[in-house]
């Protein structure tokens, strides 16, 4: 296996992982009028909005050194 794939399937893990605890974070300091909710929101719509331009234009595009 290509060490360029185990390296991506790790980041994408980690990443996973970042984005999961934000969400609990989230839910256990009081959800919609806790302090994370600005950088909640930023992160998900950010996400979402990646995946979408990516799937749209291609990866190589969404991807800030293409």
């Amino acid at each position: 296996m290509d060490h360029h794939i185990v390296a991506g399937v790790a980041i994408a893990g980690t990443s996973l992982d970042v984005l999961g605890s934000l969400y609990l974070a989230y839910d256990l300091l009081g959800g919609q009028h806790g302090p994370l909710r600005v950088l909640t929101r930023m992160v998900t719509y950010s996400v979402v909005f990646g995946l979408g331009y990516g799937a749209g234009l291609g990866w190589r595009s969404a991807s800030p050194a293409a």
